[in-house]
């Protein structure tokens, strides 16, 4: 998982096959996508994108954190 913001987290969910951002004030998930890959990790990169590593598609997907929608 990462820090993105004050109150906001960025996490793979392995489990469950999905990437999420998190509210840790209010304690909710605020976006979820899911993947049809593993993710295996997640870094931020400027801005307002992450970077979310998917070993078994051989790629790594950047995306902005705020919609999480071009995974």
């Amino acid at each position: 998982m990462c820090l993105v913001s004050d109150d906001r987290i960025v996490a793979v969910d392995y489990n469950n096959m999905s990437v999420k951002l998190v509210d840790v004030t209010a304690g909710r998930v605020l976006h979820q996508l899911q993947l049809k890959y593993l993710p295996c990790g997640v870094c931020r990169m400027s801005g307002d994108r992450v970077a979310v590593t998917l070993p078994d598609a051989v790629t790594i997907k950047v995306s902005v954190y705020t919609f999480i929608t071009n995974i």
